[in-house]
């Protein structure tokens, strides 16, 4: 399996800006760096964050609807501007 250019997109925000914001089905989510690693959350539960060591991990094993968030990223609507 190849890289997706999602996927590359995501990685180069989250160098660069340190933040990334997307919308996947219904829900917005925020994927930021935080103490070493990257934190994922959805919007509207902050309480939910969840934290990985880098984005490569978080990618693989993220669970939306039991899908590993790599094999649904090209349902990924970025917001950042």
């Amino acid at each position: 399996m190849g890289v997706c250019m999602v996927e590359i997109e995501l990685k180069k925000i989250l160098l660069e800006k340190g933040i990334i914001k997307f919308k996947l089905y219904s829900l917005n989510y925020t994927i930021q760096n935080k103490d070493g690693g990257v934190v994922i959350f959805v919007d509207s539960y902050k309480y939910s964050e969840k934290s990985y060591n880098n984005i490569d991990e978080l990618l693989r094993t993220y669970k939306v609807y039991n899908e590993p968030l790599i094999d649904i990223i090209k349902n990924i609507k970025l917001i950042n501007s």
